[in-house]
């Protein structure tokens, strides 16, 4: 998988991702659109060498994912109950929903009160059942701790998109956030994140990272031969 990101602040990068059965593994083709100097590639070589021989390092990002993916679950299976929502048509298979907080929703966790402050749209591939695209803006301020543990504040926008990269596997392929505020009394929170992930490519099953490192390797090698990368185009962010 090829990933462009761009993060406020730092600079945008070109990035190779590939699924092992031990983790995934990733590898820096460019920064700023220019490929990597010979500096640069020895240092990102030496960075993955060491995420792969560090076993505990390992087990740890495993752990991370783990919570990470039972947390986006917990959170996606709030969305029928968080939202009221209006159907605003169907086409090439694809129903489209208009949706606004539901006032009847009481969460008890920090995550889960986002969806008092959220409206937006959301996607639907009825075939499979999942998820195409939700897109959406912070309606009013979100206060965390009477705003004393930080505050997200109201027109602040988000776009995630998702698709089947084949044999039915579903996987994101764009994310997009504007996000403004504070965190612990005087800290500014200025998230801007841009994410697109293409060229979506099988790899052997039963992939060890060390198999994974040497195919990017291979990548890196034929990409610093090739022109440098064009920026892609922004998502577009509902109301924005």
């Amino acid at each position: 998988t090829t990933l462009f990101r761009s993060e406020d602040g730092k600079p945008e990068q070109l990035i190779e991702v590939v699924q092992t059965n031990e983790g995934d593994i990733h590898h820096v083709l460019a920064i700023s659109g220019q490929p990597l100097t010979a500096e640069q590639e020895a240092a990102e070589n030496s960075r993955i060498q060491t995420a792969i021989s560090d076993t505990d390092r390992r087990a740890q990002s495993a752990k991370q994912r783990e919570e990470d993916a039972q947390n986006e679950r917990r959170l996606l299976a709030m969305l029928p109950d968080a939202f009221c929502y209006e159907n605003m048509g169907t086409q090439d298979g694809v129903v489209t929903l208009k949706f606004s907080p539901n006032d009847q929703f009481h969460s008890s966790q920090r995550e889960e009160r986002v969806f008092h402050h959220m409206e937006g749209v959301l996607k639907i591939d009825l075939a499979d059942k999942r998820m195409v695209e939700m897109s959406g803006r912070l309606t009013s301020e979100v206060k965390y701790g009477g705003g004393f543990f930080g505050r997200l504040d109201p027109g602040g926008t988000f776009v995630v998109q998702q698709k089947d990269i084949g044999d039915g596997h579903w996987d994101l392929v764009g994310l997009d956030i504007h996000m403004n505020g504070k965190a612990l009394l005087f800290k500014d929170i200025n998230v801007k994140q841009h994410e697109t992930r293409s060229q979506f490519e099988a790899v052997p099953e039963n992939l060890t990272l060390r198999q994974g490192f040497d195919l990017l390797e291979r990548d890196a090698t034929t990409y610093a031969k090739t022109s440098p990368v064009q920026r892609p185009q922004s998502l577009k962010t509902a109301n924005r």
